[in-house]
């Protein structure tokens, strides 16, 4: 999708929770301007963080109030592409953050995340 942004979980996190400061002011702005979207891995990775007690509201009210406010979306894409892509980044131990990426580079995206192991790595990561 043309304009698309992926996010990384901890990102959709913050932006439900009010936590924009969090965000740089490239970041601020990408979200201002681009479509936002979401692997489904996200979801996956808020419910394990709920399930944790790390976050306290479910993936699902997170995603859909997203939704509602900003327009958010869930990638579509084949989960086989998906998953055979995820497979050849062996940099990364991580099963969402290889998930995520993938999903990302499948689009055609660029990803919005603070994770400095994702900037070494992923050539789409952005801040």
């Amino acid at each position: 999708m043309k304009g698309a942004l992926h996010l990384d979980t901890h990102v959709v996190a913050w932006l439900y929770a009010g936590l924009v400061h969090q965000l740089s002011e490239s970041a601020q702005s990408r979200l201002e301007t681009a479509s936002l979207i979401v692997s489904p891995a996200v979801g996956l990775e808020l419910t394990r963080w709920f399930e944790r007690g790390l976050i306290f509201s479910p993936a699902s009210e997170i995603l859909a109030d997203l939704e509602r406010r900003l327009g958010l979306e869930v990638s579509r894409d084949r989960f086989d592409q998906v998953a055979r892509l995820a497979e050849s980044y062996a940099w990364s131990e991580d099963i969402f953050d290889r998930l995520i990426c993938a999903q990302a580079a499948l689009a055609e995206c660029s990803l919005l995340t603070k994770d400095a192991h994702l900037h070494r790595h992923f050539p789409r990561a952005v801040w």
